[in-house]
């Protein structure tokens, strides 16, 4: 007997790739275009395997909830999706890489539908399951590695453990672990769910995305990592920009409590970290449609890109802004209604569903308008826009050395930065979240740090010519004792477009000695593989210079 499918494809892309072999090998394939398709063909249909994307899981979560619960088998991009599925509970037999062999997916298919329970090692846990379901029969299943966990359903689909979801995960994570269906007997029970959906969704929310670490400096001594796990429920992604010292962070903050789950995007990023951001909320919590909130911290234009893109994404999610980005998106197209301003917020702060406190701190002009940050009262994560971002500087362990000297170049005078300071100083940080460089906890040693800090405006620009030359000898003498010989020689050969360089010695400037500061960061941003430590060096070096820095 032949199985029957149903392809959940939004864009009609996969199910031209399908139809035929479907047709000639006398399986049936149905095809939904929209959720509610979908949701209504699994209730009607009586299929037997739904087909989705990896990101669409929350789709066949909810069809769970029916008497004869399908079988999911999921499209990946990625080795990383494959490996969360396996360490959930699911087999080699739920999912296909993308591009896939249409064949490969049939056979895989053929397996999933035709295994009986007793096959259990071969199917996983899930599937396990959901047969058990479909069949109402009652039924223990054993896992068995470093711990042994039994889970019991009964003819009414309820779900019984005597280990924990986090046991059973950490259990189905181990290479060498045996599944087998038991007969129904007495278990010491120790956790109860009402149903399959309630067990199978708790252990994918339960579940941690596995992440890849990649070296995005390119030289730089200590690698960053694209996405990591800062805190329980707390992720980031970072991305280096084109000046390697500024690393650009983008966060994932999950709160849990009161039988309740919300997500937050803490900023959009630019366009350069849009893969980025789409790799986070999809291996974290599989798709944009269970992001609650995208909350933008600052009025960085580059970020409404992605705003845009994220709505494609079928995001139901608000926007958290000041009132400038609002205004800047709706007259850019976006509706105002999916828009709410933190000002709107009594004494800027929000409980949200999970009754967690969060507090919005307003701190205009840090340096863009519109800026502000959160503070989250029961942990003491503070997340920020620029205002109190660093550098990245990989041979500098203290944060509130980086801190400073991004401040310096960034903020825009003495009195807004002491100003700002005095906004959060009373706060009890236990770390804070930038927008730019690494999370630190060293909060108030920073906080010291920064009162009375000159910066920006409070310098003037290089004027002469003698003092420009001598400023410009010193930083080609130190990334030539910095970096490997190859990388220097490159350096002096962007420097050599507006100044005659001699061996270290600088003869002549091709340009006003007020261009050089400028022009030299810019000749440094032209070598893609310069050290962060090597540019932060060079900007102490203008900062000994009592000289005007104009932001990067």
């Amino acid at each position: 007997m032949g199985l029957k499918a149903l392809l959940l494809d939004r864009d009609k892309e996969v199910f031209p790739l399908l139809g035929d072999i479907f047709n000639v090998t006398g399986h049936k394939l149905l095809i939904a275009t929209q959720d509610s398709m979908f949701f209504e063909l699994v209730k009607s249909a009586d299929v037997d395997v739904v087909i989705i994307n990896h990101s669409d899981i929350s789709a066949w979560l909810n069809t769970l909830s029916n008497s004869n619960p399908p079988l999911p088998f999921f499209l990946v991009d990625r080795e990383e999706e494959e490996e969360r599925l396996l360490n959930m509970g699911f087999s080699e037999l739920n999912f296909v890489r993308k591009p896939f062999n249409p064949l490969e997916l049939l056979n895989k298919l053929s397996y999933l539908h035709s295994m009986n329970i007793e096959d259990a090692h071969l199917l996983g846990l899930v599937n396990t399951l959901v047969k058990l379901v479909r069949e109402k029969r009652e039924a223990l299943v054993e896992i068995s590695g470093s711990i042994t966990c039994v889970v019991e359903t009964d003819s009414q689909g309820h779900i019984r453990t005597d280990c924990s979801v986090e046991e059973i995960l950490r259990l189905l994570s181990e290479e060498k672990k045996v599944l087998k269906v038991l007969e129904p007997s007495q278990i010491e029970g120790r956790f109860t769910f009402r149903s399959l959906m309630e067990f199978v969704k708790t252990l994918v929310e339960k579940s941690k995305p596995v992440i890849s670490v990649s070296a995005q400096t390119q030289t730089a001594i200590k690698k960053v990592e694209g996405i990591e796990e800062i805190a329980e429920d707390l992720f980031r992604v970072s991305k280096v920009g084109t000046v390697p010292s500024l690393i650009k962070n983008v966060y994932l903050r999950i709160h849990r409590g009161q039988d309740k789950k919300v997500a937050f995007l803490i900023g959009a990023g630019g366009i350069d970290e849009w893969s980025g951001i789409k790799t986070l909320v999809e291996d974290v919590v599989f798709s944009f449609k269970e992001i609650d909130a995208v909350i933008l911290l600052s009025s960085d234009l580059a970020s409404l890109y992605n705003v845009f893109l994220m709505s494609q994404q079928e995001v139901s999610a608000r926007v958290i802004a000041d009132y400038s980005v609002k205004r800047a998106l709706v007259e850019s197209g976006y509706k105002s209604s999916k828009i709410r301003t933190f000002e709107d917020f009594p004494s800027y702060n929000v409980t949200v569903a999970t009754g967690h406190r969060l507090r919005f701190i307003p701190i205009n002009f840090s340096p863009s308008a519109g800026g502000f940050c959160i503070y989250e009262e029961e942990t003491g994560f503070l997340f920020t826009p620029e205002f109190l971002s660093g550098f990245y500087d990989e041979e500098i362990n203290d944060p509130k050395e980086v801190v400073k000297l991004f401040h310096r170049v960034y903020m825009p005078s003495s009195n807004v930065n002491s100003a700002l300071v005095r906004k959060v100083e009373g706060l009890k940080v236990s770390k804070v979240l930038p927008r730019y460089g690494v999370p630190y906890e060293n909060f108030s040693e920073v906080v010291e740090a920064l009162i009375g800090l000159n910066c920006g405006l409070d310098f003037g620009p290089m004027s002469d010519l003698e003092t420009a030359k001598r400023l410009l000898e010193e930083v080609v003498y130190f990334v030539m004792n910095k970096e490997e010989k190859e990388v220097a020689d490159h350096f002096l050969e962007e420097v050599g477009r507006f100044a005659l360089i001699e061996g270290t010695k600088v003869s002549d400037l091709y340009v006003e000695p007020n261009f050089v500061v400028e022009l030299t960061l810019n000749s440094l941003t032209n070598v893609p593989t310069i050290k962060p430590s090597t540019f932060c060096g060079v900007l102490r070096i203008f900062d000994r210079y009592n000289v005007f820095i104009n932001p990067l």
